[in-house]
Formats: C-alpha cells, sequence, structure tokens
C-alpha cells in the first residue's frame, strides 16, 4: 500500500487505498486533527509494537541449507519482514511530523520551553545543568563569528 495512504482516515471507509508508488497526493486524502501529544503516544505504541513484531519475524527467518540453498522458504516471512520495516519508516516520520508540529505550536503559543541537554562537566560526569561562565560564552561567540566571517569571505 502507498505510504500516503497510512494515516489517511478515508482508508477502508470510503477508499481501499492505492497501490501506485508515484503519486504525491491523493484527492481524497483526509486525516484526522487530534490532541498531538495523545497521538504522539500512540504512535510510540504503535512503533514499539511493530518493532517487536520485525523482531519476532527475524527470528522466525530460516537459514538457507543444501537443500534450499536459494532459502526461497524465507522469501514469505521476508516479505512481512519488509513491509513491517516499510510501516516502521512511515510511522517514525510521521512521529518526527506530529512532534515538530508540537514544538511549532508551543513556540507559538509562548510555551518556549527549553530541552534539556545532558552536559559533560569537569569530572566527567553526566549533568543536565549547563555550567559556564559569560567569559567563555563571548570567546565562543567571537570565535563563531571569526569562522564563519572567514567561511563567507571564500
Amino acid at each position: 500500500m502507498n505510504d500516503m495512504c497510512n494515516n489517511c482516515i478515508c482508508l477502508n471507509v470510503d477508499c481501499k487505498g492505492s497501490q501506485e508508488t508515484v503519486w504525491t497526493g491523493c484527492v481524497s486524502k483526509k486525516t484526522a486533527t487530534i490532541n498531538t501529544t495523545t497521538n504522539i503516544e500512540e504512535l510510540k505504541k504503535k512503533i514499539e509494537e511493530q518493532e517487536q513484531e520485525n523482531i519476532r519475524l527475524f527470528e522466525l527467518i530460516p537459514i538457507a541449507s543444501h537443500e534450499d540453498p536459494r532459502n526461497e522458504k524465507a522469501e514469505p516471512i521476508l516479505k512481512q519482514w519488509r513491509e513491517g520495516s516499510t510501516k516502521i519508516k512511515s510511522l517514525l516520520n510521521e512521529l518526527y511530523q506530529l512532534e515538530m508540529k508540537e514544538r511549532d505550536e508551543r513556540i507559538a503559543n509562548g510555551k518556549n520551553i527549553k530541552e534539556i541537554k545532558t552536559f559533560v562537566n569537569g569530572f566527567g560526569e553526566a549533568t543536565n545543568k549547563y555550567i559556564t561562565s559569560s567569559t567563555y560564552e563571548r570567546a565562543e561567540n567571537r570565535r563563531l563569528k571569526e569562522v564563519l566571517s572567514f567561511m563567507g569571505s571564500r
């Protein structure tokens, strides 16, 4: 099935989906507008379930033998595994789009929460605290400007 049909609410209702892969859009495509945070959690759950299914399928793939050197017995399982991998990729792409949309909505609403990053302090310990000095930041910004001006003059 075409990737564009995956999140369409018309699928299996008004439309049976498309097998064409050269299309870039669909006239009858409709997507639901649902709360993005719950949708993100549902997508993460679907991705986890599909990953577990792919692991199960991968473990079922038989090894080639002298009787079946081309491993033709594995083809149906491999086909299911490949379809599952394609589904995971499309779900991850959809998850990325939803997360970007949610981030943009937070920024638009003024809820720009600084993302927590992990830093390594002087003792080699991981911490969430951003420890620096204003002198270091000024020197870093000055060096960044010097590099960008050097690159711009080329």
